[in-house]
């Protein structure tokens, strides 16, 4: 019989060889401390670059770490994708597999700050059904501030909420199941959520700056992201929404391994 799993997290990971390691040891520091039992959902989203060979380095030489009696683990899943779906389906296939009575998504390359998910998870507790961590300052580029005050302007349009949806977030098992069992209208995440519960809030965080790397996933894709919002506004024609919906992912393997709390 399997533990209750109390928190699910869930990464989408695209080309993150350079900061993946950092990524997963500050975060497996901060779920440690949570008290809280955890599983660590990786979803790599076809990867081209050596993400797969730092990512069972790190593995691997976790195991070798784990040498105490009765130690506590965070069960690690990892989900390899058949190809490059994007972070909005990759985000929901982690959705469909993730087990927990909460979950949280954020991203790998550490702009989100780990530190900061006890945040999201105690205004969850408060009531909500979904947190949104919204930046206090961003470093973005110009164009993705213009993107992200697209975003939120065409969401007031569909919702009249001053909400600023963020892919660093946490919800309720619940909303998250909603969202999965209908995923066959799928187009964008937080819309979804929407449909499904107006309990929803957010808190300020602080977003790090990106040094040495920055989104890897190409402006073409997140065009699309965007245009895949724009199809939920009741101007646009049922069949040309459906036309473009539900989930593309395909998982071609799938690793588990129980990490040690150090």
């Amino acid at each position: 019989m399997e533990h209750r799993v109390e928190l699910s997290l869930i990464v989408p990971i695209y080309q993150s060889a350079t900061h993946l390691e950092a990524f997963l040891r500050r975060t497996m520091k901060v779920i440690c401390g949570l008290g809280r039992t955890c599983e660590l959902l990786l979803v790599d989203d076809g990867s081209r670059d050596r993400t797969r060979e730092v990512l069972e380095s790190f593995l691997r030489r976790a195991g070798e770490d784990d040498g105490a009696g009765g130690q506590r683990h965070i069960v690690c899943r990892i989900l390899h994708l058949r190809e490059n779906v994007g972070q909005q389906q990759a985000s929901l296939c982690g959705l469909s597999h993730a087990v927990g009575e909460a979950m949280v998504t954020l991203d790998d390359d550490l702009q989100h700050r780990p530190e900061d998910i006890p945040r999201l998870l105690a205004a969850l507790d408060e009531g909500l059904d979904l947190v949104y961590g919204v930046p206090v300052r961003t470093h973005t580029s110009g164009l993705r501030r213009g993107g992200s005050k697209l975003r939120d302007m065409l969401f007031f349009l569909l919702f009249r909420r001053n909400i600023h949806p963020t892919s660093f977030r946490a919800l309720k098992k619940g909303l998250a199941r909603a969202v999965v069992e209908k995923s066959e209208d799928f187009l964008y995440l937080s819309v979804e959520f929407f449909r499904y519960s107006r309990r929803i809030g957010e808190v300020p965080v602080h977003y790090d700056r990106l040094e040495e790397h920055h989104s890897r996933y190409p402006l073409g894709r997140l065009l699309r992201t965007f245009a895949g919002l724009a199809l939920y506004l009741p101007v646009v024609p049922t069949q040309l929404r459906r036309r473009y919906s539900g989930a593309r992912w395909t998982v071609v393997e799938e690793k588990k391994r129980g990490l040690p709390c150090v």
